[in-house]
């Protein structure tokens, strides 16, 4: 704390992720997070689809069970875990990790960070959040 008062600390920056979670049309979540957002399959824990629109257009369909949007800080956390890559905390990026996919075709990706993500689930009465 006596470093604190006397201004001998280094400032860090981190891109956050800016998120609303949406249901019937309207904002029930709002949060910014500093790891990951991650969608999860809830009871009775089958396969979730999930749409991953970049800036509005349709990127990539997901069957699964998840899908993780991660920030540099997150990329060594539950994105590592489920095989995706791990990426320099000083790049301006985002990582989106399937978990589980119930295909062979769509592995984790890495994306410029200025971009806004949108997932939607297919049925989201099987999904948590």
């Amino acid at each position: 704390m006596e470093n604190l008062r006397q201004g001998q600390f280094r400032l860090i920056n981190h891109i956050m992720l800016d998120c609303e979670i949406k249901f019937g049309g309207r904002v029930v979540e709002r949060s910014v997070v500093l790891n990951e957002v991650s969608i999860l399959a809830g009871s009775p824990f089958r396969i979730i689809e999930i749409d991953l629109y970049v800036n509005g257009q349709l990127a990539a369909s997901y069957n699964g069970d998840g899908l993780i949007v991660s920030t540099p800080v997150g990329s060594t956390a539950y994105n590592l875990s489920a095989g995706g890559p791990i990426v320099r905390k000083d790049l301006d990026a985002v990582v989106i990790s399937p978990i589980s996919p119930h295909t062979l075709t769509l592995r984790p990706i890495v994306d410029s960070a200025d971009h806004e993500f949108e997932l939607a689930v297919r049925h989201p009465t099987n999904a948590s959040v």
